[in-house]
């Protein structure tokens, strides 16, 4: 649901991983660049309408993974109406919302209550931060060890520290600790990252 940037990145790799893709926005703005990638779309007026249009031979379509990556849940809004959502959560098996916060967006909670698994966007976040800071420092962060240790470590002392304050410090060094291959101090980088994040959201 929706057809930003989050959305084309989204449907282009399960595309490409080979799954079957529908994405479904409230407008025909943006048909442009899926009809060229060859991902089906539709507006959610033609998705409402492929919903009612089951007969006695036809089922109407179903999507065992459904992801709002639209800005609905931003304004405590569900992105669809209410019960075309709960229609297609009663044949899902994953609701996904990039978005997240202190409580369940409206997205999720609509899926808690049809008693469907769902997941809000925290972990997202998280690894493409993770992903970022490998590209900037050339770093390789594949290895969980490393990520479950900057964890840890966001958690303590480092936590403390103020990553929007020392940054520059690390601009400064980050290369040189980078060639070094000094694992410790790339580590507590990415924890004051995860803090910051979290510290902000």
């Amino acid at each position: 649901l929706g057809a930003g940037g989050s959305a084309k990145a989204l449907a282009c790799i399960l595309d490409e991983i080979g799954l079957e893709v529908l994405v479904a926005n409230r407008s025909d703005v943006k048909r442009g660049f899926y009809d060229l990638q060859k991902i089906r779309y539709c507006n959610f007026s033609e998705l409402e309408a492929m919903l009612k249009s089951s007969t006695k031979s036809s089922m109407p379509p179903h999507f065992d993974l459904v992801i709002n990556a639209t800005s609905a849940s931003l304004q405590g809004n569900l992105p669809l109406q209410k019960d075309i959502l709960q229609q297609i959560f009663s044949r899902a098996k994953l609701a996904y919302d990039l978005m997240y916060g202190e409580n369940l967006t409206p997205f999720l909670a609509l899926a808690k209550k049809c008693n469907l698994t769902y997941k809000d966007g925290k972990d997202m976040l998280l690894w493409q931060a993770a992903e970022a800071l490998a590209i900037f420092i050339s770093q390789d962060f594949a290895n969980n060890d490393l990520r479950n240790e900057a964890k840890k470590n966001a958690q303590g002392d480092f936590a403390k520290q103020d990553y929007f304050a020392i940054r520059g410090d690390f601009a400064n060094n980050i290369a040189t600790d980078a060639k070094r291959d000094n694992s410790k101090t790339i580590t507590h980088i990415y924890s004051l990252m995860l803090q910051a994040i979290r510290d902000k959201h």
